[in-house]
């Protein structure tokens, strides 16, 4: 009897979880093409509270890539919708440097499986990138091999910080700006670069860059790219002096190999303030900023954040006034 009324229960739960989004109106929409760093937004706008959104990157075949948390949005932040009863959800798919060119597909999935999924199939472009080739001295070449306790642990704290997903620090959907103003300055590796070490011994290793190097002045200011909260300062084997900012939930910007740190853990740093020095700490050939963001661990071209911003308001509502305005509603 127990046991019956429990599968009873467990039935309730589910009808009402899948009516919900039935009856709800419910507007995906999502960019379809994307080269390898860039971002693929994907939007979903409801009349009803939506609890649970997550996207699935898959390849053509159903081969799974990546999986996507979402987090909430609020449309009544913008003036005009304050006394409209509507619910975004986003979600940003991280495409990564070596994502290979092709046909992709999009699951979205909203609460749960059963109770709304849509299929939505990107592209993703051919980009060539550069090769590099870095010679190393002894003194690099053993810090870069370097197989020691401390660089492993190292290593994988950075993972679970950059796995790390806080669903309600949304803290800026703005385009990020460049860390530096020093001028002149090089850009000295690209995003996505193939590069090949050199060690001292005359072997090689190769390697992809995940960011873009900016070789200027040292002691030059940097400055935080886009508002945020610090999620790390401090001092890695390989990264020297690093700072690692939070902006939205799983999307973080990295700044390595600076000279002087001026911010701590846990601070708030709205866009421009000054984060650090550049310096040549770390794995290092010279002073210089290594700049990266990563969303959800995925690698992301900051040049495609420096021309997009992170979250398109203009389509949120540009959305909500076609779809949710006036006649719109179901």
């Amino acid at each position: 009897m127990v046991c019956f009324l429990k599968k009873i229960f467990l039935y309730i739960v589910m009808f009402f979880v899948v009516s919900v989004s039935i009856n709800a109106k419910v507007v995906i929409n999502s960019e379809r093409a994307a080269y390898p760093g860039g971002l693929i937004r994907v939007f979903a706008l409801s009349t009803e509270r939506i609890e649970n959104f997550h996207v699935v990157l898959n390849r053509e075949d159903g081969t799974r890539v990546a999986r996507f948390e979402g987090f909430r949005f609020n449309p009544r932040a913008f003036a005009e919708f304050k006394d409209l009863n509507i619910y975004c959800m986003v979600a940003i798919v991280g495409t990564g440097s070596t994502l290979r060119p092709g046909n992709y597909k999009i699951a979205v999935f909203i609460n749960n499986e059963e109770s709304y999924r849509k299929i939505i199939p990107v592209v993703i472009k051919r980009k060539d990138f550069f090769t590099q080739t870095i010679r190393l001295n002894r003194r690099l070449t053993n810090l870069r091999t370097d197989p020691s306790e401390r660089r492993q642990r190292e290593s994988q704290e950075l993972w679970r910080l950059l796995s790390t997903f806080n669903r309600e620090n949304v803290f800026t959907s703005n385009r990020v700006i460049k860390p530096i103003t020093a001028t002149p300055y090089f850009v000295t590796s690209r995003f996505g670069s193939i590069r090949r070490f050199v060690y001292s011994d005359g072997t090689t290793a190769d390697t992809v860059h995940h960011g873009i190097d900016y070789a200027t002045f040292r002691y030059s200011r940097i400055y935080s790219c886009a508002s945020g909260r610090i999620a790390f300062a401090g001092y890695r084997l390989i990264t020297g002096y690093t700072v690692i900012i939070e902006h939205l939930p799983g999307l973080y910007s990295l700044y390595y190999h600076l000279d002087r740190i001026f911010v701590t853990e846990g601070m708030f740093v709205p866009q421009g303030a000054v984060i650090g020095r550049l310096g040549n700490t770390g794995l290092s050939t010279g002073p210089h900023l290594h700049w990266e963001i990563r969303n959800q661990t995925k690698t992301v071209n900051p040049a495609f954040l420096m021309a997009n911003p992170m979250i398109d308001k203009n389509k949120i509502i540009n959305i909500i006034r076609t779809e949710f305005m006036g006649n719109n509603l179901p």
